[in-house]
């Protein structure tokens, strides 16, 4: 019979409980890595296993965690970042108290639950590689003679970036820039539960679950059924890479100045021509305001319909929102825009003061309109007809604010250029650089603020070019 070191038998023992023992972080038993891990823990408690089944269990868990994307300077295990992690991203009954109100207002009993909670998740975090690896090879070696002569049972792989079979020693000082500072806190620390009001108050700035861990998100929809995804890179444009407009997006960002204060807002309808950066001073709005508590939902014209969900959806949230609705227009028979009008003007249920629209659009009337409806409108005997028409070419006047973003002169076109051929390092004497610059939009898209970029893109690659 198999003998194991009563002290590792106890941890494995106790690691099965834990894994168990979760009430307000257990949506973490939906996590296909815990279940691996649980899975082979339970294996290996089993009084006889069977050397298969202890190597598939372990393989599968190898699997999974080497599928988890660990920020290359963490300095724990991945194992460990798995948990932390998922500490700080899971949306549960502490971490929605805690984002809107302070630790000491929290109920005593849902604190009480979540720290028991962080006592057990704390011992699975304690399992390290170099443990799991030893029992694994342990049960297998008691039950197959000569395990020494089978060199790919002496060398199981492990899941770390270091070398499996070393240990290290993590820099309780260091905090790496692409970890989150709690996440390196918990890899280090021997008490998860002490920092249970660290992580309220990681909560309380960043917001719970999909909310606090993405700022960009976009509502997708399949199978009669919606939700909101994060978006892992959003647009990395700013404010710093964007010339010309600037009496435009300073409307733009007053506006949302006020949303973020809590201060009455309005809709806007960014309106012109194509190429002006309409899209692009919504997507710089996120990098500035962020950290603030902002969060851009980027909606689909198609998705209009699921307004009412997405609205319940946001206004229970402390986060700031802005619904992003890119290039805007609807067909003389599409009906989506009634969606869009309802929600403008404002129902039985109260809008929410934590939501503003943002859409752009390169039409002034939002709906199609032709000729025909006009003459339609004339010779029709239906006496309502004219308040049809009507009530679809004022769907842009709802919109509480509308920032009109024309195509640039060639002077502020120019300007434009010469800020990207700055920003981008480029020396050229301007005399040339303007011509060339007149030759492209002439050539390729017009005059207009992506032109300039792409002018600049094309400007810099054949700088690169001729290094070469």
């Amino acid at each position: 019979m198999f003998r194991p070191d009563s002290v590792l038998k106890l941890k494995f023992t106790a690691a099965a409980f834990a894994g168990r023992q979760l009430s307000v972080y257990r949506s973490l038993q939906n996590e296909s890595s815990f279940g691996s891990f649980m899975h082979l823990i339970d294996v290996v408690n089993m009084e006889d296993p069977g050397p298969e089944k202890l190597l598939e269990a372990y393989y599968d868990l190898v699997h999974n965690l080497l599928g988890i994307d660990v920020p290359a300077s963490f300095s724990g295990n991945t194992w460990q970042y798995f948990l932390a992690d998922f500490i700080l991203r899971d949306e549960n009954p502490f971490s929605r108290i805690a984002e809107s109100v302070p630790f000491d207002k929290i109920d005593a009993g849902l604190k009480l639950a979540a720290g028991a909670d962080l006592a057990n998740l704390y011992s699975l975090a304690a399992m390290d590689p170099r443990t799991i690896r030893h029992m694994v090879k342990n049960r297998i070696r008691d039950q197959i003679s000569g395990f020494t002569d089978i060199p790919s049972l002496n060398m199981l792989p492990g899941w770390d970036k270091t070398d499996p079979n070393t240990e290290t020693t993590p820099d309780v000082n260091s905090t790496p820039d692409d970890t989150p500072e709690l996440v390196s806190r918990l890899a280090v620390s021997e008490d998860w539960q002490s920092l249970l009001p660290d992580l309220a108050d990681f909560y309380r700035k960043n917001g719970a679950g999909i909310f606090g861990s993405y700022h960009a998100l976009r509502w997708v929809r399949s199978k009669g059924t919606g939700w909101f995804q994060g978006i892992v890179e959003p647009d990395p444009v700013t404010f710093a890479n964007l010339f010309g407009y600037r009496s435009e997006r300073k409307i733009i960002i007053n506006n949302t100045e006020k949303l973020l204060q809590g201060l009455p807002a309005n809709n806007i309808l960014l309106y012109g021509d194509r190429g002006t950066g309409k899209s692009s001073s919504v997507k710089a709005l996120l990098h500035r305001f962020g950290s603030m508590g902002l969060r851009l939902v980027e909606v689909s014209k198609q998705e209009l319909a699921d307004f009412p969900k997405i609205i319940h959806f946001l206004r229970q949230r402390v986060q700031k929102f802005i619904i992003f609705i890119d290039d805007l227009s609807f067909e003389e028979n599409d009906s989506e825009y009634k969606y869009l009008k309802a929600l403008l003007e404002g129902g039985l249920e109260a809008k929410p003061q934590n939501v503003l629209i943002y859409a752009t659009s390169n039409r002034r009337h939002l709906i199609k309109e032709r000729f025909s409806d006009r003459e339609a409108a004339a010779s029709s005997d239906e006496k309502r007809l004219q308040d049809t028409l009507q009530e679809k070419l004022s769907l842009a006047d709802r919109f509480g604010i509308t920032v009109t973003f024309t195509s640039p002169a060639q002077a502020e076109y120019l300007a434009i250029v010469d800020g990207l051929t700055k920003q981008a390092g480029i020396n050229i004497p301007k005399e040339e650089l303007h011509r060339q610059a007149i030759q492209w939009e002439l050539r390729y898209n017009g005059r207009s603020g992506r032109t300039a970029r792409q002018f600049v893109d094309w400007l810099a690659g054949e700088k690169k070019k001729r290094i070469f």
